[in-house]
């Protein structure tokens, strides 16, 4: 369980550094809004050398050279992460990953543990229904 959930929290980690580095440039918490309203270009670069690329209900961020993909979920959120996303994330640094990157089922069953204890939900949450997120006791 372990694993996982440092997976998951470097994922976490990894989209905050972007989400803040874009919030603190373009002055504004509602990203996604603004990106539809066409107040954010779809994609640029920030300052700070982070490429971005606004997509659906999510954006693609390269950070050092690794991709990291999220959706929004309400209100802005972007904590929420599901099975594919933290696949890629582990795709792009697989030396950090290594366990998932050379064994993906194990990913597969981890994930679904922290499902069945009720570590994580997935709520369907509009706009990123896909999404899953910690529980309340997890935070």
């Amino acid at each position: 369980m372990k694993n996982i959930l440092k997976l998951i929290n470097d994922y976490q980690d990894t989209v905050k550094v972007g989400v803040e580095d874009m919030q603190k440039q373009f002055h504004t918490r509602y990203l996604l809004k603004s990106w539809r309203s066409g107040i954010i270009p779809k994609s640029g670069v920030l300052v700070s050398g982070i490429e971005y690329d606004f997509h659906g209900v999510g954006c693609l961020l390269t950070i050092n050279n690794a991709t990291v993909d999220f959706d929004f979920g309400p209100d802005d959120r972007y904590d929420g992460f599901d099975l594919w996303r933290l696949g890629c994330f582990v795709d792009e640094r697989p030396e950090l990953y290594k366990i998932y990157f050379e064994n993906k089922s194990l990913l597969e069953e981890d994930f679904k543990k922290l499902i069945e204890k009720h570590i994580i939900v997935a709520p369907k949450w509009f706009p990123g229904s896909s999404l899953c997120y910690f529980t309340e006791v997890m935070r």
